[in-house]
């Protein structure tokens, strides 16, 4: 893609006449870091320009980010007042540092103009993390890979950062309200320096922008949003482009046929090496829902190795792999970059937290693993890590479920001398999370009221759940599906895609001709109001500690009969409560894991009652458009909201609720190690 140079510790760049004004794709992600607050390795950062290189005289060279949200183009009337309201940016200006290559005509930049500039406001990110005064120091920073292949050019560095005085707090004075005070990273030698990774991507746009695929309210897609003024018949200039992987059949006559690209994901090397199977296994149940449209092997995964000569945070290798840090506040997530023009998706990383893993190596029956935090938005100074419009607490949320599952199923003997079926089940969480985050590369969004199309009694069949799963879609929350003792088990996870996901996949991805598309993804979007396709997201469920109205669109829940089941969690909490009392632990033994439990359970009660309170005063919010037969608002039903507030008055204010043996109570002992971490840790 460029003729690019190394000396020393310097590195230049060619531009030839013909790259001038030639649109590219540019990113830049962070390979290594600190392993605390947000800053940790291996992260794809939601920066992605469409840029060209702009020579402005002789000496000066431009690096532009075209704005590529607003069109149209051209010199149409709408064009020409596009150009002249909506401006470009200018990212980098370098001086040339050569004259004119004789026969190519190019001309050399110094990469460290661009490379050496804090493109991503690291030190805004530090200062905002420490109240301290970090600085790029570019002498002691160095470009330590510089790659040029046929499509892309990547410029990886070791930039490092310091500060020669760290503020601190005053010793005896509180902080003024409002206003943080300083303090010091933990995981470095000396706390003045340190060095984060970055990788420069610059990558070939395709030679044609992908067809975009119009959006619909009624499925849970990703968008790209162009304001396109050109079309004074439409209510808004904004069109919402279905965020896809651009697929075609090898064979377009073929029923079904290979894409003449599949969509590659490659895992990490640094996946450890028992979890590569149900990574695999998650990720290539969606080429089911690819053959049922015509696609055969339209997602193939690989695994780099040792010798593979390229980093998984480059433009071309979507990817999965493991984040390693002290306060990760993710489970996992899968973040992708899309071409602004079209909604094309160009690459995808999934990062999943080592936390999710730590699981398997802990003793089950013990000392599970304290559930990570349910803060998920990781800030940066541009629009966030991903491109996601709505953040993914599901990886957290399944540490969660499967502490507490394994929990019970400990107290209730279930796990004795039985670490294979530990294994096994855990394999089935990683395999069930890796199909959510996946969804999320393939430009799926949540969707929360999958969760109530199956009976209680249909998801308690192991054949049922084997061949149909617990749900609608594997991009629900969905709850570990635990019995009571006596009754029968199902499955605990997802086994496979839900129906909604196939329609989803099936509107997004069909191969559909240009001049019927639009009619043909309306008769798609129209079964909508097929109760196995149950839709809706993020915005109806709530965020953070704000519940939605709609009492059917939730986190963390299973069945038809959500208060059904919010009432058996109740029982199995209880029960699990209740057994702990009676365990007895040998002379020596550590007790610390009998306050973990009790705390795990009261996690399982808050979310249970917060769900359970929105049925009064609910409301039922659908997205249905005309003709569906079913009205968009409508309250719940009085009988219902009787039902839920019953419920909590039984199993949250009543008398006996809360029911603890004044011994067992004095038994729930702070590990003293944690206690202290926590402490120094501030």
């Amino acid at each position: 893609m460029y003729t690019a140079y190394r000396k020393d510790d310097k590195a230049w760049l060619a531009i030839a006449p013909e790259q001038l004004e030639k649109p590219m794709i540019f990113n830049v992600n962070m390979t290594h870091g600190i392993g605390e607050r947000n800053l940790y390795g291996n992260l794809m950062f939601d920066n992605q320009q469409i840029v060209v290189w702009r020579k402005i005289n002789p000496t000066t060279m431009q690096l532009v980010a075209l704005n590529a949200t607003y069109g149209p183009k051209g010199q149409s009337p709408a064009g020409i007042q596009v150009e002249r309201m909506f401006s470009d940016s200018l990212l980098f200006s370098v001086p040339i540092v050569s004259t004119a290559e004789s026969k190519t005509q190019a001309v050399l930049i110094d990469l460290s103009g661009i490379v050496f500039t804090d493109y991503l406001m690291a030190a805004s990110m530090l200062e905002r993390a420490y109240r301290q005064n970090y600085v790029l120091d570019a002498r002691n920073s160095q470009i330590t890979t510089l790659r040029s292949t046929a499509d892309q050019l990547v410029i990886a560095t070791r930039a490092h950062y310091a500060t020669p005085r760290l503020a601190m707090a005053m010793p005896g004075m509180p902080a003024a309200p409002g206003v943080p005070a300083p303090s010091l990273p933990t995981t470095l030698p000396d706390p003045r320096s340190l060095f984060l990774g970055f990788s420069y991507n610059f990558a070939a746009l395709p030679k044609e922008p992908m067809a975009p695929r119009l959006a619909d309210q009624r499925i849970g897609h990703f968008v790209t949003n162009v304001e396109d003024y050109s079309d004074h018949s439409l209510r808004t200039p904004r069109l919402r482009y279905v965020n896809r992987w651009r697929l075609e059949k090898k064979d377009p006559n073929a029923a079904i046929s290979e894409p003449k690209e599949p969509i590659v994901f490659w895992l990490d090397k640094n996946i450890p090496d028992k979890y590569r199977e149900p990574t695999t296994r998650g990720i290539l149940w969606w080429n089911d829902a690819f053959e049922k449209i015509g696609f055969k092997n339209a997602i193939v995964v690989k695994q780099q190795t040792k010798d593979d000569d390229f980093d998984t945070s480059d433009l071309r290798h979507a990817s999965v792999r493991w984040i390693i840090g002290k306060d990760v506040p993710f489970g996992a997530r899968g973040p992708s970059i899309t071409d602004p023009r079209s909604g094309e998706i160009l690459d995808a990383d999934i990062e999943v937290s080592e936390d999710i893993s730590r699981i398997y190596s802990t003793r089950f029956n013990e000392d599970l693993p304290k559930p990570v935090g349910q803060q998920s938005r990781v800030g940066s100074v541009f629009r966030g890590h991903h491109s996601h419009d709505a953040d993914c607490n599901h990886a957290e949320f399944r540490i969660n479920e499967i502490a507490f599952g394994l929990d019970l199923l400990a107290a209730r003997g279930e796990l004795d001398q039985q670490p294979e079926r530990v294994e096994a089940l855990l394999a089935e969480g990683i395999a069930d999370l890796m199909a959510h985050e996946v969804g999320h590369t393939l430009g799926l969004r949540h969707n929360f009221r999958a969760s109530t199309i199956y009976t209680a009694e249909q998801i308690s069949n192991s054949e049922h759940t084997k061949t149909r799963g617990l749900s609608g879609s594997v991009m629900d929350y969905n709850a570990m599906n635990l019995s009571l003792t006596g009754e029968k088990q199902g499955h605990y996870f997802m086994q496979g895609l839900g129906p909604y996901d196939y329609w989803a996949i099936e509107y997004a991805y069909r191969e559909l001709p240009r001049a019927t598309e639009n009619t043909e993804l309306a008769k798609i979007a129209a079964r909508s109001n097929e109760p196995a396709l149950a839709y809706d997201t993020d915005e109806n469920a709530g965020y953070g500690v704000q519940e939605g109205v709609d009492p059917g669109v939730n986190r963390s829940d299973l069945t038809g009969d959500p208060l059904a089941f919010y009432s058996k969690r109740f029982a199995v909490v209880r029960e699990m409560w209740q057994r702990l009392q009676n365990r007895q632990f040998a002379p020596g033994e550590s007790q610390e894991m009998l306050r973990r439990n009790v705390e795990r359970g009261f996690a399982q009660l808050a979310v249970m009652s917060n769900l359970a309170a929105k049925y009064v005063g609910g409301l039922s919010v659908l997205r249905d458009r005309a003709g569906s037969g079913r009205a968009p608002l409508m309250p719940i039903a009085a009988s219902e909201q009787r039902r839920a507030l019953k419920l909590l008055a039984q199993e949250l204010f009543s008398v006996d609720s809360l029911a603890f043996t004044p011994e067992f109570v004095s038994r729930l002992a702070i590990d003293p190690f944690t206690a202290r971490d926590a402490i120094w840790a501030e």
